[in-house]
């Protein structure tokens, strides 16, 4: 959540107007290009940032007809936010906004003069101010959502990552394995595993080409003298084409003959009733003649 926030109107600079809201804790810049200033539109650029950041405290204006609407009041209101008008002519009252819009200016000025076009600039002027370090040695962006920013410099240096609980692998590299197939041909298919991929992701190698499968889409195999009976087993089926039926069970080591069984078809013991078919009245009574 955002406490203080300032806002202020810089323009018309660049043949339009820009909304430039500035946390106060933080100096963590957001700038919005506005087609007008009326208090909807401020209030719709509000909204979007809000939805990111959460609603702050108070906020910190100007007198200008935007923000001195009933409209804008009754937006905060609603909101639960301090709205807190600057002294009227008295501009260093909001010397943060100020402060803020000169800087936003000598810095897209500079960028288009050496030939950047206008949105790259503001974006390189956004990203490098939120993730420069100030006075208190943490970026703005650090200050605010309590992490450093990572940018096309601290790719040059990555950062420490936390440590994380680590998973003890389910299957190895160059294990032996069953795999779940969603081609053509049996349910479960033979493969050697190549590398694990993320937390629970592996690839594998098999007749069919690499794919990359879960761990619950995998089963183990004990010996190679198990995986060549199961690669039979499969093959077998490819001619025979019976009716099989995958054991799904979670265990990761599951003998061939468990994995494909044949169904057991189940027939009804329940003496078949005849069928009573409709028949009209007139039909019936002729019968009982």
């Amino acid at each position: 959540m955002l406490g203080v926030e300032y806002m202020y109107f810089a323009g018309p600079f660049l043949n339009r107007m820009h909304f430039i809201c500035l946390d106060a804790l933080s100096n963590f810049p957001y700038v919005v290009e506005m087609g007008s200033t009326t208090s909807e539109t401020t209030i719709k650029a509000l909204q979007t940032i809000f939805a990111i950041e959460g609603l702050p405290e108070t906020l910190v204006s100007d007198n200008g007809s935007q923000f001195s609407s009933s409209v804008f009041a009754e937006f905060c209101h609603e909101l639960g936010i301090v709205h807190i008008k600057t002294a009227p002519f008295h501009p260093a009252s909001n010397g943060e906004a100020e402060r803020m819009v000169r800087t936003f200016k000598t810095a897209i000025q500079k960028q288009i003069s050496e030939g950047v076009n206008e949105r790259d600039a503001l974006l390189t002027f956004l990203t490098s101010y939120r993730s420069t370090p100030n006075v208190t040695g943490k970026s703005p962006s650090e200050l605010l959502h309590g992490r450093p920013m990572c940018s096309l410099l601290s790719q040059l240096k990555p950062m420490s990552k936390p440590d994380i609980k680590t998973v003890s692998a389910k299957f190895h590299p160059e294990q032996q394995v069953f795999i779940r197939n969603y081609a053509r041909g049996p349910k479960w298919i033979t493969g050697v595993v190549q590398t694990k991929i993320g937390r629970k992701m592996y690839q594998v190698k098999t007749s069919k080409g690499t794919v990359r499968r879960h761990q619950n889409q995998m089963r183990g195999v004990l010996s190679s003298k198990e995986f060549d009976a199961g690669q039979r087993l499969i093959d077998n089926t490819r001619t025979t084409s019976p009716q099989l039926e995958v054991d799904n069970r979670p265990s990761t080591s599951v003998p061939p003959q468990s994995i494909l069984k044949p169904i057991e078809l189940r027939r009804s013991t329940r003496p078949s009733k005849p069928t009573v078919r409709f028949q009209s009245t007139e039909t019936l009574r002729n019968r009982r003649r």
